[in-house]
């Protein structure tokens, strides 16, 4: 059976009297929705308040929109909803303001930190060094003689050698998406998200697998799509889309380059 939403806070008058609900959820002030006393045994039944111009996208995208603020506290700075497709709804992730994806290596007497931005392969790299991660805040600390070892990480999962100044300088790039490799495909996933050149491109969020965009990362052109299957999923992104990725560096435009070989290809905007 499905979880049900709650929908009201209910209390007992001092008499003893019938409870009465008091407090209704955020979302239906948010949208213009109300909800039924007795939700429906598949869930609840939204009843929308709109006028006969608004299509169904349209009262889709605010519903979704006015439950993800009232349930999970989403703001401008997290992800927001730029689509309403068939398979779903599409969360782009503009990212904070201020803050830009990096990975830089900091060098102190007696260790070597890496603050570093997701990567499915970073926990993996880092432990063959012995490296501990101490935190969003701190990143991953290594012993003094590893710092060799910690750029080479940096050059193979983000293109750079992890000095502040290779982020210094950044640009805004389109990908041509185009998949020719159909041994070990970048755009088709099988329970995994899609990551290209050091970046998130798109995956899933929350237990319902709703499609989002990584940080920075825009669709011009055709979306991700996310076929779900036995509690797993495929994700893909078909050929012809065309991707923005925002504030790449400069200094890793070859490696992104390579990382597209036979997968697309690569402009600056």
């Amino acid at each position: 059976m499905p979880h049900r939403l709650p929908v009201a806070v209910r209390r007992t008058g001092p008499s003893g009297g019938r409870r009465t609900p008091s407090v209704r959820h955020g979302a239906e002030a948010a949208c213009g929705f109300t909800v039924p006393e007795r939700p429906q045994a598949r869930g609840l039944r939204l009843t929308t308040a709109l006028s006969d111009r608004d299509d169904r996208q349209t009262v889709r995208h605010r519903v979704f929109s006015a439950l993800c603020s009232s349930l999970f506290g989403f703001s401008s700075s997290f992800p927001c909803v730029s689509a309403c497709t068939d398979q779903g709804f599409l969360l782009e992730s503009p990212g904070i303001s201020g803050e830009t994806d990096m990975a830089v290596v900091t060098v102190s007497k007696d260790r070597v930190s890496l603050l570093a931005d997701f990567h499915p392969e970073l926990a993996t790299q880092c432990r063959r060094f012995k490296g501990r991660c101490l935190g969003k805040a701190v990143g991953w600390t290594f012993l003094a003689d590893q710092e060799h070892n910690v750029r080479g990480i940096c050059r193979t999962l983000y293109g750079v050698d992890g000095t502040p100044e290779a982020w210094a300088d950044q640009c805004n790039v389109h990908v041509q998406v185009e998949e020719r490799d159909i041994r070990a495909p970048v755009w088709r996933q099988f329970n995994a998200d899609i990551f290209l050149g050091g970046r998130h491109i798109a995956g899933v969020f929350g237990p319902r697998q709703a499609l989002r965009t990584g940080k920075g990362v825009k669709f011009l052109e055709g979306a991700p799509c996310c076929a779900r299957e036995h509690g797993a999923y495929r994700l893909a992104v078909p050929d012809g889309a065309v991707i923005e990725i925002r504030k790449y560096p400069r200094a890793a435009l070859a490696f992104l380059s390579e990382a597209l070989r036979g997968h697309g290809a690569l402009s600056v905007a």
